[in-house]
């Protein structure tokens, strides 16, 4: 099995399990994989539950990292669901 393919598996079941992350840790999840240019169709949804997140919740770094990784992921702020954090 290559890396990609053991980044996807992981990354798939992260996808299987979002419920029992916080968003804290749903946004480090997101920048990991948007770093490591890989997509899963869960992701779209996660990224929407975010835009609704309390932005206070989130330390400077996380929050720093949760906007990288929307930039990464090609996200339009206008394309998701208003909310709090955009």
């Amino acid at each position: 099995m290559g890396e990609g393919e053991l980044v996807a598996m992981f990354a798939a079941e992260a996808g299987n399990r979002l419920r029992e992350f916080s968003d804290v840790q749903l946004a480090a999840l997101l920048w990991a994989c948007a770093r490591l240019q890989c997509r899963q169709p869960w992701m779209a949804g996660a990224l929407a539950r975010l835009s609704r997140a309390e932005a206070a919740a989130f330390s400077p770094p996380a929050l720093a990292g949760l906007v990288w990784a929307f930039a990464r992921f090609e996200q339009e702020p206008g394309a998701l669901p208003r909310g709090r954090l955009l």
